[in-house]
């Protein structure tokens, strides 16, 4: 029963991606690789780090992206870093998988480009739980292939409903450079 909609979620992205238009003449495929903190709402004393969260965004069309992203919550490095800035370790293992449509403010050609973002995920535990999802963030673009990300997400339903801020790196998978500021704008690279 687990099974199904994960795979369920992995071909819908798959679909979806095959014939969209990249919204500029440059990258198209993003990795996303960091961590994200988790307060759970119904279990306000507890915080959870999840470590490693990994992620895959494609460029759609005028601005928008779709992309989908793994989360991991009780590993021991997880837990070590808990433990050692003062907090209890995870001591509760699950994982999820959400898949999201984001819109960028600014398209891919500046340095700082902000964003929000709607989608759906599943958490599993003893089973699963579905929430719906939405947020905002922020890149910004060290060089034309990497950069940093900060995002804050509301995560709506049953017992996973939480609140989730997410930091880490973003890697364009172009084949090739190509620089963000295409259209001779005075931002971007």
């Amino acid at each position: 029963m687990v099974k199904f909609p994960c795979l369920f979620c992995f071909f819908f992205f798959l679909i979806c991606s095959q014939n969209l238009k990249a919204q500029t003449s440059g990258p198209k495929w993003f990795a996303e690789a960091g961590a994200s903190g988790i307060f759970f709402l119904q279990k306000k004393d507890k915080a959870f780090l999840q470590f490693p969260r990994l992620g895959m965004v494609r460029n759609a069309y005028n601005g928008f992206s779709v992309g989908a992203g793994l989360s991991f919550s009780s590993n021991p490095i997880a837990d070590n870093i808990l433990n050692s800035i003062g907090l209890e370790d995870n001591n509760f293992n699950f994982w999820n998988f959400d898949a999201f449509v984001r819109y960028e403010f600014k398209y891919s050609d500046n340095k700082w480009v902000p964003f929000a973002f709607a989608g759906y995920g599943l958490y599993f535990k003893d089973g699963f739980s579905a929430t719906v999802n939405f947020g905002g963030g922020l890149t910004h673009w060290l060089s034309p292939i990497i950069g940093i990300q900060l995002k804050s997400s509301y995560n709506l339903s049953g017992p996973f409903a939480n609140i989730e801020f997410y930091i880490g790196m973003v890697y364009s998978l172009s084949n090739q450079i190509k620089y963000r500021n295409y259209r001779k704008r005075r931002s971007g690279f």
